[in-house]
């Protein structure tokens, strides 16, 4: 698992700044005048259209959209006609036998797609949570390797104890890793690494060792320092704003390793280990799936390693959301499970 630069603080404010802001806001009346306006604008706007938007921008035709939704077409088509009447923009263009969308409605798509999971959970919200009664779906933003650890044994209690639950398993990408706190906002949590997340909610789920994997060849021996700074490495999350801890170890003990390709998954770092001499870092349960196979092997770096310490976090909205806090239960304990089975 990547660890992640760089690190990011969710900030709070005072409960006396608080106070006076709200003394503020009571007596100014221009910021009233701009509530009451405000609020009298949502209240003319038909919510619904939200979904037909991102039904439109989704499948950039109005048949299709309205398949997708289920509704006639001259009910799609007065959707965008109110919709572009709004925006003041077309949204949807022809583009030959079919349509395209303008800039605004492709700057709209993924607005709208996270603005509908926010709006999902408001209304998933409940005062219990049982399980068998559950209905929602969970988004989950990990590496492969997080996800390929416990991913397995989630689904599966979760549909033994929870068959109303869907999981969505995302890819996390260096881009996710650069907004940290907004992929948090517009999921249900991520599997990222202690030491470059604060003041965010979390909680510790395991750890296990880097090791170095390198292809079997007969009649190799230990590696040298030497051997470190001339091997072509593979690595994962090198792009500057994300790397592994055992990367940035290596280069604070003044090793600089010859990169020759970079990826967003761990499970493909050893299928990109060209020859004999190439190296790369892997979790260490990781690892020993492909040593199974013969064609790899661990071997031992002449320096230490830090370890890798696991860990899910997630927006402090939900913290307080029993739906949730089922879930991050469950995640506990399919993670104690992997540790015991894998990580001793």
């Amino acid at each position: 698992m990547p660890n992640y630069a760089p690190r990011h603080r969710q900030t709070s404010t005072p409960t006396s700044d608080l106070t006076t802001i709200g003394e503020g806001l009571s007596h100014d009346p221009r910021r009233s005048v701009t509530a009451r306006r405000e609020g009298a604008e949502l209240r003319r706007l038909d919510l619904n259209l939200l979904v037909a938007l991102d039904a439109l921008l989704t499948e950039q035709s109005v048949t299709a959209a309205g398949k997708r939704l289920m509704v006639g077409q001259p009910a799609m088509s007065g959707s965008l006609a109110r919709l572009r009447q709004h925006f003041d923009d077309p949204l949807l263009v022809r583009s030959g036998h079919s349509s395209r969308c303008t800039p605004l409605g492709e700057r709209l798509r993924e607005q709208v797609t996270h603005a509908l999971a926010l709006a999902s959970r408001v209304f998933e919200a409940s005062e219990t949570a049982n399980p068998l009664e559950l209905k929602r779906r969970f988004t989950f933003y990990g590496s492969d390797y997080s996800h390929a650890s416990i991913g397995r044994r989630l689904l599966t209690l979760a549909g033994q104890r929870a068959p109303g639950v869907t999981v969505y398993f995302r890819q996390l990408t260096t881009a996710d890793v650069r907004t940290a706190p907004e992929t948090l906002r517009r999921s249900d949590g991520v599997f990222i690494p202690r030491g470059h997340l604060h003041d965010f909610p979390s909680v510790s789920l395991w750890e296990e060792p880097w090791v170095a994997l390198r292809r079997r060849a007969p009649d190799r021996g230990p590696l040298t320092i030497g051997d470190l700074r001339t091997a072509p490495w593979i690595h994962a999350f090198d792009a500057g704003e994300s790397f592994t801890s055992a990367t940035q170890n290596l280069r604070e003990m003044g090793v600089s390793p010859r990169v020759v390709a970079v990826t967003e998954s761990f499970l493909i770092l050893p299928l990109l280990l060209e020859d004999a001499e190439s190296l790369a870092f892997l979790q260490r349960s990781l690892a020993q799936r492909f040593v199974a196979s013969g064609e790899f092997e661990v071997v031992e770096i002449p320096l230490a390693t830090p370890l890798m310490r696991e860990a899910f976090w997630w927006d402090s909205a939900h913290t307080h959301d029993p739906a949730h806090a089922w879930m991050r239960e469950l995640i506990l304990e399919v993670a104690s499970d992997f540790k015991r089975m894998e990580c001793s």
